[in-house]
């Protein structure tokens, strides 16, 4: 298997650059390991907005905004979190902070697999 992405990549991305990795490896037909890619992309990327949308709604329900975070109001909100919805909601809120132009406010030892 493929090393993980490093850190601050968009689930989506990482997630079909793996794939597409791991069977082009394998000798997969081009055609094929393309589809698989991006069929593995679209489902993260459903995965990833509804973890944003977690948060936006844990943000709203508690009176806190959301774009930009209070880096002390998305620990509290991780620290409600399973340790596999922590890592997806870690990705979410960092990918869409940065690509806001927003400095990332998750933990730096938050860790996770996305980030």
């Amino acid at each position: 298997m493929t090393t993980p992405p490093p850190p601050h990549r968009p689930l989506a991305e990482s997630a079909a650059e793996m794939v597409r990795a791991d069977l082009a490896a394998l000798g997969f037909d081009p055609a094929l390991v393309e589809s698989a890619a991006a069929d593995v992309a679209a489902g993260c990327a459903t995965i990833d907005a509804r973890a944003w949308e977690a948060f936006a709604e844990w943000c709203d329900d508690a009176g806190h905004d959301d774009l930009p975070a209070d880096p002390a109001v998305v620990a509290a909100y991780l620290d409600g979190l399973r340790a596999a919805d922590r890592d997806l909601a870690v990705g979410a809120i960092a990918g869409r902070h940065t690509a806001a132009g927003h400095p990332d406010p998750t933990p730096a030892d938050a860790g996770g697999a996305v980030r």
